[in-house]
């Protein structure tokens, strides 16, 4: 496939572009002005405010990319949505003023089989219409995840761009790491800093790549050890088993794959197994000073206590997370024998999961009531039954074997290290998703777009080097 790309940037006039500052501005702060304090949340404020400086960044597209990246960490949200959701828009009105491109650019599987996915979900959206129109809106999730793939697929050009991406990520990863670290300390809580807790993905990102730049990177061996310990003692801290075991399962593939394939990244076998131990040992040694340090820290088996109001006898109420999930998930699947072929409607189960709960009305208010699946792919067997479920395997599976190809059909040292990135944060994904749903919508789905964009332009750059060698 012969792959055309074109970016030039179409400056705007100063005077243009003072104008258009100045009357966004001047519209925005009439808006606010006229708004009662009462009314409007200071997020909304905030908001409203950052609008006119969005839109005079926007004539810099790295710099809103890049600032999206960042909007990645900051735990805020309105209704169903991230701030970095909202941002899509900014990131695309950048990308029409400053790119040109060819159709051509967007020909591959990664469309095909999405435009598959989005059309097994259409009968899921007869549920959503008659019963839970308030539900339409979400799907907006699809409409930015969509943009942000195609976006990054289309504007990264050279691996110097993915590199740039990768060390910003790992740059405010490691900030809420330390802080992390820190708070944790000082209070023996769980925390997860001012990401949330979308931070324990985010760690795991980082580990990831950390840990492959140091074993096949050679450069900067000690900043980029002294990163990897950091998150692993950040993950410790935030508590949270099922991540620890998803980064775990996905660092073991690692070792093996890089055991079998030594020779083709010249690391010696001996190597590999002192990097190991030597993983192991660190996780083990951070394991017992935090319990020396704090000896209940470990204690907790994920119990949530709450204090049973409406009770006289004010009972103490002791859930392990498991069995709330378990809440979660009998009612999904409840919902989902009820309509098992179309769904009760794509991101609508928050809406409707009071009507298929048997659980005693306290319990439903307090772990379930407007909480979507807490698993991927109970989430798309619920809300899209076995049409949409088939639609995303199928998607999900293409986006898996795109990353592998990728692998396989790379050369040189930089398409390897790159492509070995993108395949191992694509496979952390996939198991990632078997514990959560955090993927199909918020900042989850924008860094799944980001990532899923970079395996495009991936392909890209390696068809276009392949051209220019033959």
């Amino acid at each position: 496939m012969q792959v055309l790309i074109e970016n030039k940037a179409l400056a705007l006039q100063p005077k243009n572009l003072f104008l258009l500052f100045s009357l966004t501005l001047f519209l925005t702060l009439f808006i606010v002005l006229s708004l009662p304090l009462s009314e409007i949340s200071t997020r909304y404020y905030i908001l409203l405010i950052s609008i006119p400086i969005c839109l005079f960044i926007i004539l810099d597209f790295k710099l809103t990319l890049s600032i999206l990246i960042i909007s990645l960490f900051i735990n805020i949200n309105f209704f169903y949505f991230s701030i970095s959701e909202l941002l899509v828009a900014f990131v695309v009105l950048s990308f029409l003023l400053t790119h040109r491109f060819e159709f051509i650019e967007i020909n591959n599987k990664i469309y095909f089989y999405f435009i598959i996915f989005i059309i097994s979900l259409l009968p899921s959206y007869y549920n959503i219409i008659t019963d839970i129109p308030e539900a339409l809106p979400l799907s907006l999730h699809l409409l930015f995840f969509v943009m942000i793939f195609s976006i990054v697929g289309l504007h990264i050009s050279d691996y110097k761009q993915i590199r740039y991406f990768l060390i910003l990520f790992l740059t405010v990863s490691i900030l809420n790491g330390l802080y992390v670290i820190f708070i944790a300390l000082l209070t023996g809580n769980r925390v997860f800093g001012f990401s949330g807790i979308m931070y324990v993905d985010y760690v795991g990102y980082s580990i990831i790549i950390s840990f492959l730049y140091l074993m096949i990177n050679k450069s900067r061996r000690l900043l980029i050890l002294f990163a990897f310990s950091t998150f692993s003692l950040a993950l410790i801290f935030t508590q949270t088993r099922s991540i620890w075991l998803v980064t775990g399962v996905t660092l073991l593939l690692i070792f093996i794959h890089l055991f079998i394939k030594n020779k083709r990244y010249n690391i010696s076998r001996l190597k590999i197994s002192l990097a190991f131990v030597f993983v192991v040992a660190t996780i083990l040694v951070f394991t017992f000073i935090i319990r020396d340090v704090n000896k209940g820290y470990f204690e907790r088996v994920e119990i949530k206590k709450m204090e049973q109001t409406d009770d006289p006898m004010r009972q103490t109420l002791q859930i392990n997370s498991l069995v709330t999930r378990y809440f979660i998930w009998s009612i999904a699947w409840d919902a989902f024998i009820s309509s098992p072929i179309i769904g009760v409607g794509i991101y609508g189960f928050p809406f409707i999961s009071e009507k298929y709960s048997t659980l005693d009305p306290f319990l439903y208010e307090t772990f379930v009531e407007e909480l979507t699946p807490h698993e991927t792919f109970l989430a798309i067997l619920t809300e899209s039954g076995i049409f949409g479920f088939i639609g995303f395997m199928l998607f999900l599976t293409t986006t898996i074997w795109y990353s592998i190809k990728n692998y396989r059909n790379s050369k040189s040292d930089q398409e390897l290290f790159y492509s070995e990135i993108i395949l191992w944060l694509t496979v952390y994904t996939f198991f990632s998703m078997i514990i959560t749903d955090a993927w199909l919508w918020g900042h989850g789905i924008i860094l799944w777009g980001f990532l899923l964009g970079m395996s495009i332009a991936n392909r890209k750059m390696l068809n276009l080097n392949r051209m220019q060698i033959n």
